[in-house]
């Protein structure tokens, strides 16, 4: 597929990978760690997703390990914070929910009381349903030449 965005970018272009980082590999607040326990509990300590287990290429530079097995061959990492936002329970579960380790289908049978249980748990820790999220993210740039 890069290979395929290569062949279409003049040639000073450049593809941008923009992300930010997961409760599975960050998780700094006591809450995050929570919900990634109870995620465990209910999936197992595997990261899964709806295709299987994820398959990491085992090093801190995933993307830019992809890029530079791609034709891109100069590749940039630029790390950046994210303000603090708070969110409530709904909402954390719906971002859960838009990320494969913690799609919906994974749960089969057992989502209500997935739901039911994070909502238990992180009341305890805020009863005000109120959670601050400090997140970080990266920006990873591959030029053509």
């Amino acid at each position: 597929m890069l290979d395929s965005v290569h062949s279409l970018l003049s040639e000073n272009g450049a593809v941008v990978i923009i992300g930010i980082r997961t409760i599975w590999t960050h998780a700094p607040q006591f809450w995050q760690q929570k919900v990634l326990e109870i995620i465990k509990k209910y999936l197992g300590p595997r990261r899964m997703t709806l295709n299987g287990e994820y398959k990491s290429t085992g090093t801190k530079n995933d993307f830019i390990d992809f890029l530079n097995r791609s034709s891109f061959r100069r590749t940039e990492k630029i790390e950046f914070n994210l303000p603090t936002r708070t969110l409530n329970i709904d909402e954390i579960v719906g971002l859960l929910y838009s990320m494969s380790f913690a799609a919906p289908g994974l749960f089969k049978d057992k989502l209500v009381d997935f739901e039911r249980e994070v909502e238990t748990e992180l009341l305890k820790i805020h009863p005000d349903n109120r959670f601050p999220e400090d997140n970080c993210g990266s920006i990873i740039i591959g030029w053509k030449n």
